[in-house]
């Protein structure tokens, strides 16, 4: 098989897919690779879902989430042979339902137990962390990893907490938590900038940094998905962002309401707790992981309603 230029789908129907694919990744020919191992491989960050894959039969290169959206349980089709059968979302649900399921998806299966391990590694960890910074950013590239799994995963409509992942070195947590630490400077940056760099007397550059504050606060669900999925900054692109709100305007408000309930139930989570000597450092850690695979959860979740209007990846 040649290498040559790989070229994205506009989205096949009838699509074939074969029981093992090239995958072409970082300018990179692996493979075959069968495709429940590529499958795991995305659930586990090692490969990103826009990763091009290619196998005999196929007619060009195409995002590897298309071509498990056309065998994953809840696609359009069902490819024999492609590995065990695994717990899926009904393609049919709503993402009403899918946000109320997400409130006892954490606890499902292995996930209570990830919890509650969770947030004592997390916990020691933040100690730890206090003394070395690299230590602190490995920590929080780890949690990263395991909230990317869970996006991943409700993305391609399966319904199980994924397992810990499995990391390639300290290189690589320490370049996920970056990642996202890109995400946070492009929604908040501007508006941080601005406010910081105003002062008290400059009225319409403090209205500018509040409302630029407000757009990072709009976009940055959307942003966070779209990074997150792509697993990498060029998710950021305005464009992309911008264009895939409008095609899912309704779902969206809902996310950040959500989002935004979900916030204030923090804080006030967060006030009690302080009133609870030593045990409330470990509930306010256990309520925070909770929370994260919560958003996480629902982020896949609105991306698995709204997959075909997005269209990120030709489905």
């Amino acid at each position: 098989m040649a290498s040559g230029a790989a070229v994205r789908p506009g989205g096949e129907d009838n699509m074939t897919i074969p029981d093992s694919l090239y995958l072409l990744k970082d300018g990179q020919q692996t493979g075959p690779h069968a495709v429940e191992e590529l499958r795991q491989r995305m659930y586990s960050g090692e490969v990103s879902p826009a990763d091009l894959v290619w196998g005999e039969g196929m007619a060009e290169w195409v995002a590897l989430v298309a071509v498990l959206e056309h065998e994953a349980p809840g696609g359009d089709e069902k490819v024999s042979g492609a590995g065990p059968e695994v717990d899926a979302l009904p393609d049919e649900r709503g993402f009403g339902s899918m946000l109320v399921d997400a409130l006892a998806y954490p606890f499902r299966g292995d996930g209570f137990l990830i919890l509650v391990l969770g947030t004592v590694l997390f916990t020691g960890l933040d100690f730890v962390g206090r003394f070395s910074w690299i230590i602190s950013a490995a920590a929080w590239g780890y949690l990263l990893l395991m909230l990317q799994q869970v996006l991943h995963g409700t993305a391609m409509g399966e319904d199980r907490v994924p397992n810990w992942p499995d990391i390639d070195g300290f290189g690589e947590l320490l370049g996920k938590t970056f990642q996202w630490l890109g995400v946070l400077a492009a929604c908040f940056g501007p508006g941080i900038f601005v406010l910081m760099t105003a002062t008290d007397e400059d009225v319409g550059r403090l209205a500018m940094g509040v409302g630029l504050l407000l757009i990072g606060l709009v976009i940055g669900p959307m942003a966070l998905l779209s990074v997150g999925m792509h697993d990498t900054l060029n998710g950021l692109h305005p464009g992309l962002i911008f264009r895939s709100m409008a095609r899912a305007p309704g779902h969206y408000v809902g996310l950040l309401l959500v989002i935004l309930l979900l916030a204030f139930v923090q804080v006030l989570a967060g006030k009690l707790s302080d009133l609870i000597p030593i045990a409330g450092v470990v509930i306010d850690k256990l309520d925070a992981l909770w929370s994260a695979v919560f958003i996480a959860r629902v982020l896949g979740a609105f991306y698995y309603v709204n997959r075909r209007r997005l269209s990120w990846f030709g489905e």
